[in-house]
């Protein structure tokens, strides 16, 4: 099925508008409305979707829905309406809501972009959630938390938490972590005032008992809001190198997805381990609204950059990894596999 561009689209209102000049003005205003609807209406096409079980992650994505907001929560409900079984997870890498977060469970943003954006019936699976740096900005990150209570589909019981998901082929431990108070610029006090009371201690501490036990899993993966690796914008977030890294070597949590820069990303490195090394996965899902089409700069452990809007997906098969891209199209853009248990 034909995919109509958006030209395409209002050609009918056009052709009538450009020989009636005094009604200019009126037709100028269907011409935009009618790219609204269009945008907007639903687009039935085949979907390239994988068999097992899969979990589509998103990120950077509540602009009150944008264009391109919509665009991709579009595509996400195409993937999920014809995944068999649909989606009944989806994680968020976080900047849940800009530019501020939410300032209470009652905030009109919850509405314009959360609840009537993800609207699609296909949509309506448990959402696992992290604080990105702009839901710690002037609100009070415990909003998001609360919401829990309020929402059947929004579930984020604390600012760093673990899911265990049972799926036929494997049973999967996911790691969720709120990585802003590890980033030194963000404690000052004129930047966000909460992060220096939190502190990292506590979740370093949480994150190491929780990947001591990783061994009764088939894969753990971690989610946090900043990546380690990035050929975006941001570029690497260092602060996390020191403290987070050598902790998910050690216990071979070798798959880390975040968001922050408005990409779709992949770098792999090999990073030392007593006795020779382990490789590391680093996946960028950040997407979600507005982009940064290129690359920062050169990034040697880069293997893929998407400069365009769109989605993750993580499909558990047997004993590998099934790693796609999406476009707005719910196109697959990229993909790879990682074998082995991680």
């Amino acid at each position: 099925l034909e995919v109509l561009t958006e030209p395409r689209r209002g050609a009918w209102i056009y052709s009538v508008c450009k020989s009636k000049i005094f009604w200019a003005a009126t037709c100028s205003s269907l011409l935009w409305i009618s790219m609204a609807i269009l945008v907007f209406l639903p687009i039935h096409k085949h979907v390239d979707i994988p068999r097992g079980p899969t979990i589509p992650i998103i990120g950077d994505w509540g602009r009150q829905g944008m264009p391109s907001q919509r665009a991709v929560a579009l595509a996400l409900s195409m993937f999920c309406e014809q995944k068999e079984g649909g989606c009944p997870y989806i994680i968020s890498t976080g900047d849940n809501f800009y530019n501020n977060g939410v300032f209470s469970t009652a905030d009109p943003l919850w509405q314009s972009s959360f609840e009537n954006i993800y609207a699609s019936p296909s949509l309506q699976g448990k959402w696992f959630p992290v604080l990105g740096n702009h839901d710690h900005h002037k609100a009070r990150w415990s909003h998001q938390i609360e919401y829990t209570k309020v929402s059947k589909r929004w579930h984020f019981p604390s600012r760093f938490y673990s899911q265990v998901l049972d799926f036929n082929s494997a049973t999967v431990q996911i790691l969720f972590l709120d990585t802003s108070p590890f980033i030194e610029s963000y404690l000052k006090p004129s930047a966000m005032p909460t992060l220096r009371e939190l502190g990292t201690k506590d979740q370093l501490g949480w994150l190491e008992e929780q990947l001591q036990s990783s061994h009764r899993y088939n894969r753990t993966i971690v989610i946090g809001h900043h990546p380690i690796y990035s050929a975006g914008s941001h570029g690497d977030a260092d602060d996390l190198k020191p403290q987070l890294l050598p902790l998910l070597i050690r216990y071979n949590a070798t798959v880390y997805v975040s968001g922050h820069d408005h990409s779709l990303q992949y770098l792999k490195s090999e990073e030392p381990l007593a006795g020779g090394s382990s490789t590391f996965h680093q996946f960028v899902s950040g997407a979600g609204s507005s982009v940064r089409p290129f690359a920062k700069s050169f990034h040697r452990k880069s293997v893929f950059y998407g400069g365009g809007s769109g989605f993750m997906t993580v499909t558990f098969e047997d004993d590998r990894l099934l790693i796609r891209f999406y476009n707005t199209d719910a196109d697959v853009i990229y993909e790879t596999e990682i074998s082995g248990q991680t």
